[in-house]
């Protein structure tokens, strides 16, 4: 028996260069409902004493690893990171990792300066790295700014959510070849700043907090457990602003939900959504099995790495991490 847990990751607070302070940004995650969030401000640990429960919400401190290219979302460490002191992204994965800590690629395909208030930030070629546990798959930030320019800004700042588009087909294509071979679980990230920055309503936090989050299926809300469910992939991601996903289930008659490999040969795949959505059945890349509905009942025979992506209204709603089926593999 999982509980879900609804939160956010990807923050910047004025410990970095966020515009609202710590407080702010609680009373903001408090504001909308928000299970858990984690702070990740550039190149610092400064909050990590503060993490823990204000009222209801847990709040984690990580660090975003910032070069000029290749940043990294670094998660339960412990000491702060210098990337200076590294030659390579390599050599700060492995330095997370010898840390005990969690490590996503962050908006890995960012490219192009559409904006001169947000430079981009790529990787190149990240996937050639070893050792980071995920990616994040889905950003509410680099989303919104992928097609804009001076000409379309004003109707990006009246209608935010018009502009959303998703995941990019690049990113999910390389993630889904990824994880046929190892578990490379996926996050959504907000990259939140703050409005006093970018004063437009999808820049505030109490905006941004509620559109693109991260469900995480676990026992019990605690420091342990959310990091647990976002290094096995136990989580989906969601833009909530178009219909609240809160008690969406994806799970097998053998127990098994995303992020799990599965080592029979065939298991029943139960789907049960809040809310009637196109939803699509990914295996290994390609579309396995389409329906419209809230639930649905299918076998998986064949070996392979599936997930599912929803919809509503043409819209990108949800998107899981994969489960995935090894009948032949112990590891």
């Amino acid at each position: 028996m999982l509980n879900e847990y609804i939160g956010v990751s990807h923050i910047h607070t004025t410990a970095s260069d966020g515009s609202g302070s710590f407080e702010e940004v609680v009373k903001s995650a408090k504001k909308a409902g928000l299970d858990f969030i984690t702070i990740t401000d550039h190149d610092t640990l400064k909050l990590k004493n503060r993490e823990g429960y204000y009222g209801n919400t847990l709040v984690l401190v990580g660090e975003e690893i910032s070069p000029d290219k290749s940043h990294y979302l670094a998660l339960n460490i412990k000491k702060e990171i210098d990337f200076n002191k590294f030659k390579n992204p390599q050599e700060y994965i492995d330095e997370v990792n010898r840390q005990g800590g969690i490590g996503f690629v962050t908006h890995p395909f960012h490219k192009k300066k559409n904006l001169p208030f947000i430079p981009p930030h790529p990787w190149e070629d990240f996937y050639l790295y070893n050792g980071f546990q995920g990616i994040e798959i889905w950003s509410l930030m680099f989303d919104w700014i992928e097609k804009v320019n001076f000409f379309n800004l004003p109707f990006h700042i009246l209608f935010p959510m018009k502009v959303l588009h998703g995941p990019s087909k690049k990113i999910l294509n390389i993630w889904d070849k990824l994880s046929q071979k190892r578990k490379i679980a996926g996050i959504s990230g907000i990259d939140a700043h703050g409005s006093k920055i970018l004063p437009f309503p999808i820049f505030s936090y109490t905006f941004a907090f509620k559109t693109l989050r991260t469900h995480i299926w676990c026992k019990t809300l605690n420091e342990e457990e959310v990091y647990k469910s976002l290094r096995e992939g136990h989580s989906f991601m969601a833009l909530d602003r178009i219909k609240n996903s809160k008690g969406f289930k994806v799970f097998t008659d053998g127990g098994y939900i995303p992020g799990d490999k599965i080592k029979t040969s065939s298991e029943k795949l139960y789907i049960i959504s809040p809310h009637k959505a196109l939803f699509k059945i990914i295996k290994n890349g390609g579309i396995y099995k389409e329906f419209n509905g809230k639930e649905e009942e299918i076998l998986l025979k064949e070996k392979g790495v599936y997930r599912i992506e929803g919809y509503i209204s043409g819209k990108p709603w949800i998107f899981t991490n994969h489960i995935r089926i090894s009948p032949e593999s112990t590891g």
